[in-house]
Parts: structure tokens; sequence; C-alpha cells
């Protein structure tokens, strides 16, 4: 819901938007790259989330579903900008967008694994205590 409420909005300005910090707000109307490059910081989180849910649903092959759903958002988000008339639609901003989903769903696995790791640790100290 995030992603889609800050692609949508009519002005692109995120220092309009009052519950985001004022010092992201600022870079992130920097201009030049970071226009582009700032697509990628709400997909990192959804491609994290999306890649952690599937995950916890059991579901085989969790990371690449975790992409996958990462990915159909941001082609959804930046698609329905070229229904506003104050907003264009910027393959840039899918390419980068796609880079942060991926970072977020490289990063779940990492902390999944690091996680399961630790539950096999503990269980074999609980095993040796018996």
């Amino acid at each position: 819901v995030l992603v889609l409420l800050l692609s949508w909005t009519p002005d692109s300005r995120m220092e309009l938007i009052k519950w985001i910090p004022g010092w992201l707000a600022a870079w992130a109307d920097s201009g030049g790259q970071v226009q582009t490059m700032r697509t990628g910081l709400p997909l990192a989180l959804a491609g994290f989330l999306f890649a952690l849910s599937w995950g916890v649903s059991g579901t085989r092959l969790w990371p690449l579903w975790g992409a996958v759903s990462a990915l159909v958002l941001v082609v959804v988000a930046e698609g329905g900008q070229h229904f506003l008339p104050s907003r264009t639609a910027d393959w840039r901003d899918v390419w980068w967008g796609a880079a942060g989903a991926l970072a977020g769903v490289v990063i779940a696995a990492v902390v999944s694994g690091i996680g399961r790791g630790l539950a096999k640790m503990a269980r074999g100290r609980g095993e040796r205590k018996e």
C-alpha cells in the first residue's frame, strides 16, 4: 500500500507528505539521479516483507515468489502513473524499484538463513543437556 500511495500521489515531491521525515524528504527531492534511485527504498522494504511472508507461509521457492511479488508491485505502481496527468511513468524507476526489491529479498534470505542457523544451534544445545 505504501508503494502505491507514494507512486500515485498527484505530486512526486516528498516534502508534501507530512509523515516522511524532513531529512528523508530533502534527500528524495534533491533531484538528479536521486529522483529515480529513491524508488528502490520502499521496494526494498516490500521485497523484504513479501519474501518473509512467503517464507512464513511455508511456500517452496519463497525467495523467488517474494521477488516476483515485489516486481509485479513495481510494475503496477509505475504503470499507474501513466494514467495520472501530473505524473509520468519511467522505466528507470522500474529498474531502480526492481533493484531495491531484489535487495530486500536477498536481505530476507540472509536473515532467514541466520535465523535457521541459530535455531539449529539452539536445538543442538537442548539435545546435549538431556
